[in-house]
């Protein structure tokens, strides 16, 4: 398993939120793709932690 610095964590943590808002005003605009907009901003996400974490 891999360690994450707390500074890492912080900043995964900061964009995790961000998408989850980004994901909650797609939703409002339009409730029809949150789905799909919400499996987007999950893979990104995760993409981004991934990344954070091989650095």
């Amino acid at each position: 398993m891999q360690t994450v610095s707390a500074e890492q964590f912080e900043l995964s943590l900061s964009l995790g939120l961000s998408a989850l808002d980004w994901i909650q005003e797609s939703y409002d605009e339009e409730p029809t793709r949150s789905v799909a907009t919400f499996a987007t901003g999950l893979d990104v996400w995760t993409q981004m932690l991934e990344l954070q974490c091989t650095q």
